[in-house]
């Protein structure tokens, strides 16, 4: 077990995508998806992130922490090649769980003293339900289920049917710059009841969402109303695919089709762009009905995830 370093990224790489490939049937990420995730606020590689080598110096794990908001909530990532699983998983949340602690202990907490403990304050690491060793192995070490997710998909090689917008809402292309105050505004009003959703001050907020060299204004849409912004839908260019990253109503708004009209028009841009599908995550319990309107626009279930959270009072 040592610390990650940037040389490592083409290893790394090719072990994340042999765990999506063993869970999905494809690789699903990029080069471009790991330096976006270790440019995010908060993160210091040589600190938050960890590989297991074999015997030969062959990497089998890789691990890594985000602070997700200072003092109270964090996001583990842990893949561990097949058959490495035993001798890799322990060791790996064990360093993922000490560095929580640090960071707890050397004054991150300060931030949150004197305010009350949440259900959601702790260590969470999604997990793949059918990795049933993973699973067993999260539950042993004190990890409960506390939510769960779902991948879903839609195939573009046929036209997605038009976007429809009720009278008085315009749809138009981000630009980014001049929009991205206003992509701010709208997520953190349309995401404020969400699961695990902490308030983000802008700057931190646009390195993490608007930086990734992903991030594709031009396939990406904001709706206004009487020139207010009232949805958006920020969306991502990976090989083959488009990812719906953030899609986001405010409230006074919603019930009003935009949701599905930016699906639509986002569908329509990925295929004009030669992506060959659209792919996005979603809370099963989405309080909005969200996942019901993902399966309305055409997408389908492709992935269910769970997500195991050990309290800080645990760590």
């Amino acid at each position: 077990m040592r610390a990650a370093r940037p040389t490592d990224l083409t290893a790394i790489l090719a072990l994340v995508n042999a765990c999506d490939v063993a869970e999905l049937g494809h690789a699903d990420h990029t080069e471009a998806d790991l330096r976006a995730e270790w440019g995010w606020p908060r993160f210091e590689l040589e600190h938050d992130a960890w590989a297991a080598e074999g015997a030969a110096g062959e990497l089998v794990g890789y691990a890594s922490v985000w602070e997700r908001t200072p003092g109270r909530e964090y996001d583990g990532r842990l893949y561990i090649h097949p058959g490495f699983e035993e001798v890799a998983c322990d060791p790996l949340i064990g360093l993922m769980e000490a560095r929580v602690r640090d960071r707890v202990r050397n004054g991150a907490a300060t931030t949150t003293r004197g305010a009350s403990v949440r259900a959601t304050d702790g260590l969470a690491i999604p997990c793949a339900s059918g990795n049933v060793a993973r699973v067993e192995r999260l539950a042993h070490r004190g990890y409960a289920p506390v939510r769960g997710f779902f991948r879903m998909e839609i195939d573009l090689t046929t036209a997605p049917p038009p976007a429809v917008l009720p009278p008085g809402f315009v749809i138009r292309a981000v630009r980014r710059g001049p929009d991205d105050a206003l992509l701010h505004a709208v997520v953190q009003d349309s995401f404020a009841e969400h699961f695990r959703f902490t308030p983000e001050p802008f700057e931190p907020w646009v390195q993490r969402a608007l930086a990734d060299e992903l991030f594709a204004p031009g396939l990406s849409f904001l709706v206004f109303h009487d020139d207010t912004p009232v949805a958006t839908s920020i969306n991502y260019h990976a090989p083959e695919r488009g990812w719906v990253g953030m899609l986001g109503v405010r409230r006074p708004w919603r019930g009003k089709g935009l949701g599905m009209a930016l699906l639509r028009e986002s569908f329509a841009a990925f295929r004009r762009a030669g992506l060959l599908a659209a792919v996005l995550g979603v809370d099963s319990e989405n309080a909005d009905g969200a996942v019901h309107l993902y399966e309305r626009a055409g997408m389908r279930v492709t992935q269910r995830l769970e997500v195991r959270l050990k309290g800080l009072d645990q760590l």
